[in-house]
């Protein structure tokens, strides 16, 4: 990651695992790499799911830097990663 120009973030609660069971996840890894990544100042855009557990201290921490961009949903995150690359 430390190499790429951008990245999307995506950090879903709640999962649906090949069997058809549901069930929830903390994405403890992903939180770990949003640090890493806010830290590093990577342009990042950042899809945070509204049943994630802390959510809003995830976006508090985030808000002051300008490179973590926050985005509703993962299609606007992947257009705006597609404008970050092509210039826009």
């Amino acid at each position: 990651m430390i190499n790429a120009k951008c990245n999307i973030m995506y950090l879903p609660r709640q999962v649906v695992w090949p069997d058809g069971e549901q069930g929830t996840t903390h994405a403890l890894a992903t939180r770990c790499e949003l640090g890493f990544l806010t830290g590093q100042g990577i342009h990042s855009f950042v899809v945070i799911e509204p049943d994630v557990e802390g959510r809003n201290y995830l976006w508090a921490e985030m808000k002051p830097y300008t490179h973590m961009v926050r985005c509703e949903t993962l299609d606007e995150a992947l257009r705006q990663a597609i404008a970050f690359m092509q210039g826009e």
